[in-house]
């Protein structure tokens, strides 16, 4: 069989002074970008530390903070953060912020919001309140992330899909005196 083989390969060669091969004229092309990745909240790292809490709210009671570290596999993606009370993603905003890239994927920043008792506002009200934070890697309108508009290597561009995280205190805030 490989005699035959041989001979065709002769034949072919001698016949037509060159056989010629099939190739594939498939261009490489360049590797596609890779997909947005979603952020996240170090839940093991979040202040306060429980979801359900209670807290005195008088006006000479300590500041209460709200502290969200996160992380980003993407790590020139600037992070967006909203804070609500007693909302849906469309009322209730009360705080928002960036976090910039920091080198890695931990942020060096969090989403943090804090309360100043001795200021009338939602959450200083005496009762149960939901408290959420939002954190997306894209710009927040009505707590939905936006697309963000990313440049081709052809020069034009396309919509990357971004993303949103949240995580909820319920707090319930007495009417207690702080010394």
């Amino acid at each position: 069989m490989r005699a035959a083989a041989r001979l065709a390969a002769l034949g072919c060669t001698a016949a037509l002074g060159a056989c010629l091969l099939p190739q594939d004229d498939n261009i490489l092309e360049d590797l596609p970008t890779a997909a947005n990745q979603p952020p996240s909240i170090l839940e093991a790292q979040v202040q306060p530390s429980t979801r359900v809490f209670a807290v005195d709210g008088g006006a000479n009671c300590p500041d209460l903070t709200f502290s969200a570290p996160v992380e980003d596999a993407d790590l020139s993606d600037l992070l967006y953060y909203d804070y609500y009370v007693d909302a849906t993603a469309d009322t209730g905003l009360v705080a928002q912020g960036t976090i910039p890239p920091s080198g890695s994927a931990f942020r060096s920043e969090a989403a943090t919001y804090t309360v100043h008792f001795a200021t009338p506002g939602r959450l200083q009200t005496p009762g149960m309140h939901w408290v959420e934070v939002l954190v997306a890697d894209g710009p927040l309108v009505n707590g939905m992330p936006v697309p963000i508009s990313t440049p081709l290597p052809d020069g034009g561009t396309t919509l990357e899909t971004t993303y949103a995280v949240s995580y909820v205190w319920l707090v319930t805030v007495t009417d207690g005196g702080c010394p």
